[in-house]
């Protein structure tokens, strides 16, 4: 019976081509609609455990690109030293970061793309980089969206690889304004996005002009017929559009807290359960980001109940080395007393 139902339930997925499909299927949206409250917030989707830590990063930190081994290409590693705190989330124990904020409440989320298009050569007038270190490298050097983009048009991003499989990648920033862009890769350059402002939300494949093209048509389709439901399936372009009516939907926010807790709402509509997906691919964990207040909550299916750090508090040179399970964060408050008292529960 269940194989049936799986069958008949996948069975208008294999009328979409093979990039619709949910690979690593994250969803992140961005609540800026209340003057004084930002509130971001992401899933983060993938077929293997990603062993995820929430590590510490102290400014005025000399770096290099740590991800070059990684990475298919030939490019001088960039080095440069950290202007700004930051706390981010790893993946296999790797110093390659798939979220994260900064001390001055800019947050960088990376998702996954087929289409992307990273660099063959080094551009004319750009540095080299793997691309799963721009989320550290964005962090540590910009305090906000423009500033970002800037860095990011000065660079020529390589594809990094893990155990032989690539890094297909894109990234949402926001910046503590509410402001929002959505970065993508064609032909090694930079594709920057700035309705992403606006309509809140990014997921996955296709690209996200093509996205919005089909947020509009759905748009549309439902104003003439309000009876027209919303999708329900796990695909990257049926999640964008339920995101981005729920985003729409959001009432005004009263606080931070409520946003905090709106976000993860929108998140549990699309979020992916474990065995779902014949890809294999599922919701690891949960980040909602507090950008007007510097809190960074975290959860996970294990971890049901949200715990936020707060990064105002943090002595991050006292927390750099430091490592927590996103599965195990009262564990990680147990033995290390200096930081339990700057993590909190609602």
């Amino acid at each position: 019976m269940r194989a049936v139902l799986r069958s008949a339930l996948l069975l208008p997925s294999l009328v979409v081509s093979a990039t619709q499909l949910p690979g690593a299927a994250c969803t992140s949206v961005v609540l800026n609609k209340t003057p004084g409250i930002v509130v971001t917030a992401r899933t983060m989707d993938f077929d293997s455990d990603l062993g995820s830590k929430i590590c510490f990063r102290p400014k005025n930190t000399a770096m290099s690109d740590p991800n070059v081994k990684f990475t298919k290409g030939t490019f001088q590693p960039l080095t440069w030293t950290s202007k700004y705190d930051s706390v981010v989330v790893d993946g296999f124990d790797l110093p390659a970061y798939a979220d994260g904020m900064n001390s001055e409440g800019l947050a960088v989320a990376t998702l996954w793309q087929y289409e992307t298009e990273p660099a063959k050569e080094v551009k004319v007038n750009t540095s080299g980089m793997s691309n799963v270190t721009l989320v550290q490298y964005v962090l540590d050097n910009a305090k906000d969206v423009d500033e970002a983009k800037k860095l990011i048009s000065h660079l020529s991003l390589f594809m990094s690889t893990y155990n032989g499989a690539e890094m297909l990648l894109h990234w949402t920033i926001t910046d503590k304004s509410g402001k929002t862009v959505a970065v993508e890769l064609k032909d090694g350059a930079p594709q920057f996005f700035d309705s992403c402002t606006t309509v809140g939300v990014m997921t996955n494949s296709p690209t996200y002009d093509k996205q919005l093209a089909n947020l509009e048509q759905q748009t549309t389709v439902r104003a003439k017929d309000t009876a027209v439901a919303l999708p329900g399936d796990f695909r990257s372009t049926s999640r964008f559009v339920k995101a981005a009516y729920l985003v729409s939907t959001t009432p005004p926010l009263k606080s931070a807290d409520e946003g905090m807790r709106a976000a993860m709402q929108i998140l549990h509509n699309v979020e992916v359960p474990k065995g779902a997906q014949d890809t294999g691919s599922y919701t690891q964990w949960m980040v909602v980001r507090d950008q007007t207040n510097l809190r960074y909550w975290f959860s996970s299916p294990s971890e049901l109940i949200p715990t936020f750090i707060d990064l105002k508090k943090i002595d991050f040179r006292k927390a750099s080395g430091k490592r927590i399970p996103v599965e195990k964060p009262a564990d990680f408050a147990q033995q290390e007393a200096n930081l339990a008292s700057q993590s909190s529960q609602i």
